[in-house]
């Protein structure tokens, strides 16, 4: 179980896979910075966030050090609406005096479907559906599975980059 956990949420770090995109809406609040990122997320999908009500790309996400130049230094900041992700929340700058809407894609980090209803992130009953493909998962277990026990990998590692490339080609 700790195995199939382990590589279904590595699996979910290497690809952008299609059954678990998502997009992200919401309008600011006026005088608020801090916004709290959906419960499902596991990272953007880079450029595509932007602001609908200017039509313009928000720039980012920006680095701590970039993140501390715009807060500290002397900075034009408008027109345009710059953010980070940063504990569990969507951070923009300058912060906003009227109602924007912003919209973004992302990726869900859930790959499980718990007893038939509640998506996840971790496997742990006999019951619960993986959704990735699953040819790719029984491929990637195996290696690790072999890697894990110390045995030769060579060819498992050749079946799961056959299948991972097949995958993420198409």
């Amino acid at each position: 179980l700790a195995l199939l956990n382990s590589a279904g949420n590595e699996l979910m770090l290497y690809y952008p896979w299609e059954q678990f995109l998502s997009t992200w809406s919401f309008d600011t609040v006026p005088g608020q910075s801090d916004y709290p990122i959906p419960a499902d997320w596991g990272y953007f999908i880079d450029q595509t966030q932007w602001d609908t009500t200017n039509r313009w790309p928000l720039l980012g996400p920006k680095s701590p050090q970039e993140w501390a130049w715009l807060k500290s230094g002397i900075v034009a900041a408008a027109p345009r609406m710059r953010f980070r992700v940063m504990q569990s929340k969507f951070q923009i700058w300058p912060v906003p005096e009227a109602v924007f809407n912003f919209r973004m894609e992302y990726c869900s980090k859930n790959w499980v479907m718990q007893n038939s209803t509640t998506p996840a992130s971790l496997v742990v009953s006999g019951s619960d559906m993986v959704l990735l493909h699953p040819w790719l998962m029984v491929k990637y277990l195996k290696l690790k599975f072999y890697e894990l026990k110390g045995f030769d990998a060579t060819g498992p590692q050749g079946d799961f980059t056959r299948i991972y490339l097949s995958l993420t080609g198409k």
